[in-house]
């Protein structure tokens, strides 16, 4: 109530005043599924593109692509584009070749978006976005030599093993990708901003953007909710003030998106090694309140392999996982049946509709 009246107060002395739009981790969100996410999709599949390009019938072992079918891919996509959609998709692609990691100049340097590192910055320069413009160029004159491939660049700081060789260079690129981060407007606000500027491209991206799947809807509605909530956590103590500061739906979701994250990655056995398991007891009571008692029922199954009563202590838990045999690690394993179904998902998207959170 006080939050309530305070907003009217700041709107009556100060009309022009416009209250912060509300976050995924408040009770009803109210979410908009936007425009930056459509051209984040798009810009995915052609970050993907390359690996459509290898003969996967000639590959015999690891595949580290040097780049060369990445640049291939872009120059083909873009060719038939006027020049404010050729910035725009330079732009979002160079968002999503960025990757979540603050560090940005080190996938941008050492993956295979790297080849087309040119091509960014002349889209950069073009929409005056020079801080930006000026960290990817300085970055790249950090490394002694940049001609070659992005495995040979990131020979040049690292050895492969986890070791870093030449601790100035990565500090150069940790400084650049500070500065990168920091200029505004981001990558992502101007090409937003070029779709908007032009009729066409944005009725184009508004009929996208509504006809966007639900699976793209609730990616992006989890990734809203796992950045307002704090994930730094390892003890259950530390996981249940972290899943406490949420609304309930926010909370089944948060826990259910772990689940199927783990699971989807390495089984479920994963979910449990990793600190992850510490929410198995609420994963099952979530499963049960929501209708899935099948899904519930496996994962009380997993937990009774453990020591009882279930270590949610994560060193606890790996030291009892020490101790399997080879038919229980199979146990744990064979029951990424309850993550594999659809049910879940399903279940996901109807508790975020419900609690009107679902991005419209």
């Amino acid at each position: 109530m006080v939050k309530w009246y305070l907003g009217l107060v700041l709107m009556a002395v100060c009309p022009g005043l416009v209250l912060a739009a509300p976050t995924a981790c408040e009770k009803r969100a109210a979410m908009r599924y936007p425009v930056s996410e459509v051209l984040r999709t798009e810009a995915y599949q052609l970050h993907m593109a390359e690996y459509a390009r290898i003969d996967w019938s000639k590959v015999t072992g690891l595949v580290v692509p040097d780049g060369t079918q990445y640049r291939a891919a872009v120059e083909e996509t873009l060719a038939p584009l006027d020049q404010p959609e050729v910035d725009i998709r330079l732009l979002a692609l160079l968002d999503v070749a960025a990757g979540p990691s603050g560090d940005v100049m080190i996938p941008l340097t050492t993956s295979s978006a790297s080849a087309v590192h040119d091509l960014f910055i002349d889209a950069l320069e073009r929409r005056g976005l020079t801080a930006q413009a000026r960290a990817m160029r300085k970055a790249r004159a950090a490394y002694a030599v940049w001609a070659g491939t992005p495995a040979t660049r990131r020979k040049q700081w690292t050895d492969g093993a986890g070791a870093i060789t030449n601790p100035v260079l990565l500090g150069a690129l940790k400084a650049q990708s500070r500065a990168f981060l920091a200029a505004q407007p981001t990558v992502m606000d101007r090409a937003v901003a070029l779709v908007a500027s032009d009729a066409q491209l944005a009725a184009r991206y508004e009929a996208m953007r509504e006809a966007a799947e639900d699976a793209a809807r609730l990616g992006y509605l989890m990734r809203e909710i796992w950045a307002c909530t704090d994930t730094d956590w390892w003890t259950p103590e530390q996981a249940d003030a972290a899943l406490n500061a949420l609304p309930r739906p926010q909370r089944d979701l948060l826990v259910l998106d772990l689940f199927i994250a783990e699971s989807m990655n390495g089984s479920t056995h994963q979910f449990f090694f990793n600190s992850s398991g510490v929410l198995a007891p609420e994963l099952a009571e979530i499963l049960d309140r929501h209708g899935l008692s099948d899904h519930a029922e496996g994962i009380r199954q997993e937990m009774a392999i453990f020591s009882a009563p279930y270590p949610r202590d994560t060193e606890q838990r790996r030291k009892v996982m020490v101790g399997f045999h080879e038919a229980t690690d199979n146990a744990l394993y064979d029951l990424t049946v309850w993550a594999d179904d659809g049910a879940i998902w399903d279940l996901m998207s109807q508790i975020a509709k419900d609690a009107g959170l679902w991005p419209t």
